[in-house]
């Protein structure tokens, strides 16, 4: 999304250059084309170590921000980031449904939601409670996926098997 449609949205002036942003990070861990915030004292003073593209400041900090980085000025960075990450957020409900592929020898227990495009391979065990989104893939053979928690999917395998292919959801 450009910088400039970014502006229109959240209806803040921005006459700099006009970029590409990929995504929103944090202000320590925002990359070269993402876009990150700062709201009060309490980071004011990572502003200047932010590699970030471009960054949603309040007027008061805008002389911290690195020389490489284009400001935002919003009288509430914080909400108006929030507003923004609409934009950025990935669906992870997929729009057309594609076939499952799960293998006679796999083995899953009740209570285990099973996304669209989702590929479980042979002697695989789903416990109760994981969330299978779209596009995840379950290869090695004896792999127990035993539950997710905060949307991250805790994996167990045998040793033998870590070589082999596992495809986690990111989202």
């Amino acid at each position: 999304m450009r910088l400039k449609d970014i502006a229109e949205f959240l209806s803040l002036e921005y006459e700099g250059e006009d970029l590409e942003i990929t995504a929103l990070n944090s202000l320590l861990n925002a990359s070269f084309t993402e876009l990150t915030y700062c709201d009060g004292s309490k980071n004011a003073k990572d502003i200047a170590n932010t590699g970030a593209a471009a960054i949603l400041i309040t007027k008061e900090y805008e002389n911290l921000v690195p020389k490489d980085t284009k400001v935002l000025i919003s009288p509430n960075p914080h909400l108006s980031f929030a507003y923004i990450s609409k934009l950025f957020a990935k669906n992870i409900i997929a729009k057309e449904k594609k076939d499952n592929k799960i293998a006679k020898s796999a083995t899953i227990m009740p209570n285990v939601y099973i996304g669209s495009g989702v590929e479980i391979g042979e002697n695989v065990i789903i416990m109760a409670g994981p969330i299978c989104t779209r596009l995840s893939t379950f290869e090695p053979a004896l792999m127990m996926v035993l539950s997710n928690t905060a949307r991250s999917i805790v994996v167990q395998a045998p040793i033998s098997t870590l070589s082999s292919k596992i495809t986690l959801p990111l989202w």
